[in-house]
């Protein structure tokens, strides 16, 4: 196919899955696409941008209704397939910007948290915008640019930025040149965890290698309190308005872990350690 560019304004959306208790609504000011090829025949889908701006997407789950799930038919088996095999797609953009965008998300199953910190089954974000250059996903592989994401939480969490350079494959994740930042608060990382398979995290611990560079942790307690609520009771943070900073370089296997040139403070007080065992 032979297709320059592809603009939509106005654009609504509504799926609403009754029996599975799911409900989506989304709305865009403007989605433009610009493609390089496209070729259905190998499944690729090349992107020179994409481009979305202005909009809403909400997503609410109800309890699922097992009786009219029940009263579905079940399709029959399709038959076996004796083509030739389709190619796993592989997607290409070059691009991709999203701006002024909110994001609803309402899991009715679940009680308001109430902790005053983020609810995972109550979120709302509001101006979620982001940018990723040279993203890449064929079969089980993606890699991209993490340029720019920023968002503002009704929590009251805001991240500033975020930016890494990412690549996942079944046997490695990679992240580079992590910058996480709000208002209050700063880390920058290089992580890298490789093994055979997901199944080794359970069963197979040496054969999981980790490796963490953690040059900058700049954690201010209200940040920690809205991600995770629970620490306030620990009463560890003293005086109020406290910053947690830390550095530390950690490697080896899943079942064999040392950190190194380990050094955490809070207010006046500092903890060193140059070899630390896990």
């Amino acid at each position: 196919l032979h297709i320059h560019q592809i603009q939509l304004h106005n654009t609504r959306l509504q799926y609403a899955d009754a029996p599975g208790g799911q409900n989506l609504q989304l709305y865009l000011d403007k989605a433009a696409l610009t493609f390089n090829r496209l070729d259905l025949n190998r499944s690729v889908f090349d992107l020179n941008r994409l481009l979305l701006e202005n909009g809403q997407i909400s997503l609410d789950l109800y309890t699922p209704d097992s009786l009219l799930l029940a009263t579905i038919p079940q399709p029959n088996a399709p038959p076996p397939n004796t083509t030739t095999q389709t190619p796993a797609m592989q997607a290409l953009i070059g691009n991709l910007n999203a701006q002024g965008i909110c994001l609803n998300y309402t899991d009715h199953t679940q009680n308001p948290a109430n902790n005053g910190g983020i609810d995972p089954a109550n979120l709302s974000v509001n101006d979620f915008e982001t940018a990723i250059t040279n993203l890449r996903y064929a079969g089980d592989t993606i890699q991209l640019q993490l340029q720019q994401l920023a968002f503002a939480e009704h929590s009251g969490f805001v991240c500033k930025q975020l930016g890494a350079s990412v690549q996942y494959t079944p046997k490695g994740v990679t992240l580079s040149d992590l910058v996480f930042e709000t208002p209050k608060s700063v880390i920058k990382a290089d992580f890298l965890a490789h093994y055979p398979n997901t199944d080794a995290f359970t069963n197979q611990h040496d054969s999981v290698t980790l490796a963490l560079n953690l040059p900058q942790l700049q954690l201010h307690e209200q940040d920690l309190f809205l991600l995770y609520p629970d620490v306030k009771s620990y009463h560890l943070l003293k005086p109020a308005n406290a910053t947690l900073t830390a550095q530390t370089n950690l490697s080896g296997t899943l079942g064999n872990l040392l950190l190194q040139n380990t050094q955490v403070q809070l207010g006046n007080n500092t903890v060193k350690a140059k070899t630390i065992a896990l």
